[in-house]
């Protein structure tokens, strides 16, 4: 008798778990709430994987915001176009499966060098048109996953040795619109996977052999004043062009040291 209940209970348990799986949504799951005038990161659950908030008025991510909401499998979110100002260091935690963070077109002034520590997947991270600053004494960001990295347009006039050190598999670096006039001798020498840089618009006004560990696959100078020593003014150069460059820049620096 007991064996006949106990079969019984397996088989309404067996019953329930598919009724809920045949009610449960398709996988996986795209969030949008672009232009919702939210001032929150909205209630979302586990099965969302891609979460767009653009376009709102969102001010601020405070700690474990996401994964208290219920996003558990997030790969991809967007909070470009808010108006966040404070995004807290454990924003982003257990977020295990994240890949692409969106920033951009916010007033934040700065990224908390542990706020990715603990997304061990996270590849992209775009934080272009907001303010944020180099420290001397600081890393930007740790994040040893990371090879995408938008920083247009912000207020970044120097370029330390200790910026990018914690970011060593960086692939893309994109720098261009910023106010650029100070480069450190190795500021870009712990990129060891580095393919493409932008400098373009900025104030650089030389390179050296010493900035960087392996050179790039190409380099956009457009628009600033060392392209403009050229004519015609130098725009995207290639490897090979860029060790022309250094070389050259390496030359006349020596003759304006002998003069």
């Amino acid at each position: 008798m007991e064996i006949g209940v106990f079969l019984m209970l397996i088989i309404a348990v067996v019953h329930a778990q598919r009724s809920l799986e045949e009610n449960e949504p398709s996988l996986p799951r795209h969030m949008n709430r672009m232009g919702r005038d939210l001032a929150d990161v909205p209630p979302g659950d586990y099965h969302v994987v891609s979460l767009n908030v653009a376009y709102n008025k969102i001010s601020q991510v405070k700690a474990y915001d996401f994964y208290l909401k219920m996003y558990r499998n997030l790969t991809t979110i967007e909070l470009g176009h808010n108006r966040l100002s404070s995004v807290d260091t454990d924003g982003f935690r257990e977020l295990l499966q994240l890949t692409s963070v969106d920033l951009s077109n916010n007033n934040i002034t700065v990224l908390h060098i542990n706020l990715f520590r603990h997304n061990p997947k996270l590849q992209r991270l775009d934080a272009s048109s907001n303010m944020i600053t180099t420290d001397p004494e600081k890393p930007l960001l740790r994040s040893p996953s990371l090879e995408v990295l938008i920083l247009g347009k912000n207020r970044i006039s120097n370029l330390f040795d200790i910026t990018f050190a914690r970011t060593p598999n960086l692939r893309q670096l994109l720098l261009d619109d910023n106010d650029i006039d100070y480069m450190s001798r190795n500021c870009f020498s712990y990129l060891n996977n580095l393919q493409y840089i932008s400098l373009a618009r900025t104030g650089i006004h030389t390179v050296s052999e010493s900035m960087f560990r392996k050179l790039p696959r190409l380099v956009d100078l457009t628009g600033t004043p060392l392209s403009q020593k050229f004519i015609p003014s130098l725009t995207k150069v290639r490897t090979t062009q860029l060790a022309r460059l250094i070389h050259v820049e390496r030359y006349s620096s020596e003759e304006d040291y002998e003069t």
